[in-house]
């Protein structure tokens, strides 16, 4: 509406048009920002549901190496009971088994790619606050507490320090047979006892608990965590 010098001003004419502009401009915003706002939900639901897969994948891994843990506890607690003379026989078959996995490490696998991602993104994306907190304590404290525990933490690096003390002590009470497998020596009458290597068994062992009890408990903050995202994006299971 154009005005001519000295003519009347049509008010109600022109606060009529402001509105009308102002209307425009506030559905552009509006619309712009439902647009993004979509956009960021379609980002959050994928990520989630792409961190909902890598978690079931790490639950497996970690199943995996708590089993392990376990076998290798049982292997300590057999082969040091023939050790002091508790027992007298192993079967072949265990005997092997027992001596490849009671010094041997175990390493998680953590998927970690969809939370890296997430991070670089901006974390925000996920509007629960509970879910974020949970999402950051898993992979920026959980994962990275048994990263150490498996791969840093001296005591818990059984092939590199144990492995050799182990056959310091085991050397005379095994032997191979002609299939290449490992049999169980005759016990010599007079076998000595080292109490360092007993004591060295059992920190194994204890070492082991305590690792198989951090994984039971990561199992249970994995589950909770997918059970909240499953609950919030309505994912079907």
């Amino acid at each position: 509406m154009k005005i001519k010098w000295g003519e009347k001003i049509n008010w109600k004419y022109a606060l009529g048009e402001l509105f009308l502009i102002f209307l425009g401009i506030s559905l552009a915003i509006a619309f712009n920002n439902w647009n993004d706002a979509r956009k960021q939900s379609q980002i959050e639901t994928q990520i989630l549901k792409e961190i909902l897969g890598e978690l079931n994948d790490d639950i497996k891994d970690i199943k995996i190496n708590k089993g392990g843990h376990e076998s290798a506890i049982r292997a300590n607690e057999v082969l040091l009971d023939y050790y002091i003379g508790k027992t007298d026989s192993i079967s072949k078959d265990s005997l092997n088994f027992y001596v490849f996995v009671v010094y041997k490490n175990f390493t998680s696998i953590s998927n970690t790619a969809s939370f890296e991602y997430l991070k670089s993104i901006g974390i925000g994306v996920v509007e629960n606050d509970s879910l974020r907190k949970k999402l950051s304590k898993l992979y920026d404290v959980t994962y990275e507490n048994i990263s150490k525990i498996e791969e840093q933490h001296q005591p818990t690096q059984f092939y590199k320090y144990q492995r050799e003390l182990f056959w310091d002590h085991m050397k005379d009470h095994l032997a191979f047979d002609k299939q290449r497998l490992l049999k169980l020596k005759e016990r010599k009458a007079d076998q000595e006892i080292d109490p360092y290597f007993v004591q060295s068994m059992f920190e194994m062992k204890v070492m082991r608990q305590y690792i198989v009890k951090y994984y039971e408990e990561m199992i249970e903050q994995i589950t909770e965590l997918k059970q909240e995202i499953i609950e919030y994006k309505n994912f079907s299971t």
